[in-house]
């Protein structure tokens, strides 16, 4: 019975490999802190700030850092700031169309308003020059006689104005013509700044300050 054979000892479970360490002996861990797309984050901010209160200013730079943090991750901030940007920009960019197409002109009208009641005031001053000497108007032989003492005046676009007699119901009048906005003679924007008498211009049907 002693020359049987005897069973071997079972070798001992297998050990999980041990984690490597590092130079200080410390296990490392693997991070539980979720990653951050900092320039997605600021492309979201600005995205927000463009539409509340600096439309424009903060929309480009918005959307320039939320196409470049599209690289990284996680995306989801990016993309919003680059969908809220990019309607700003839009809308930003129809107002100034609308304005351009609609506002301007009537910017420009004012503006022309104002320079033709300007242009007025100057008419008349050579007028009330001309009245205070209480010669009557059918007295001077030419317009230019009319004017010999007065300096023509210039409107306010800048151009020299044109004085002309002609004939009314009550007699003689004087008309000071401006060529108006486009300093063209002839054209459809000239107009009567001042007459004498008062009223001449409305009486013969011409265009005049409104």
């Amino acid at each position: 019975m002693n020359d049987l054979p005897r069973e071997s000892p079972a070798a001992p479970p297998a050990l999980p490999p041990t984690p490597p360490r590092d130079p200080r002996g410390v296990v490392p861990r693997a991070s539980s802190v979720a990653p951050v797309n900092t320039l997605g984050t600021v492309a979201f901010v600005l995205s927000i700030v463009g539409l509340v209160a600096l439309p424009g200013i903060a929309s480009i730079p918005a959307l320039v850092c939320g196409i470049i943090a599209l690289r990284r991750e996680p995306k989801a901030l990016a993309i919003v700031g680059i969908v809220l940007s990019a309607l700003e920009i839009l809308v930003l960019a129809g107002a100034i169309a609308l304005w351009i197409l609609t506002l301007a002109p009537l910017t420009q009208s004012a503006q022309n308003s104002v320079a033709e009641a300007m242009s007025s005031l100057s008419a008349d001053a050579v007028l009330d020059a001309r009245r205070a000497s209480g010669t009557p108007l059918s007295d001077y032989g030419s317009i230019d006689e009319y004017l010999a003492a007065a300096a023509m005046p210039f409107d306010h676009w800048g151009n020299a104005m044109r004085a002309e007699f002609r004939e009314i119901a009550s007699g003689r009048c004087v008309l000071i013509w401006s060529a108006g906005a486009d300093g063209v003679w002839e054209s459809e924007d000239d107009f009567v700044a001042a007459s004498e008498p008062r009223g001449a211009a409305d009486e013969l049907d011409l265009p005049t300050v409104d």
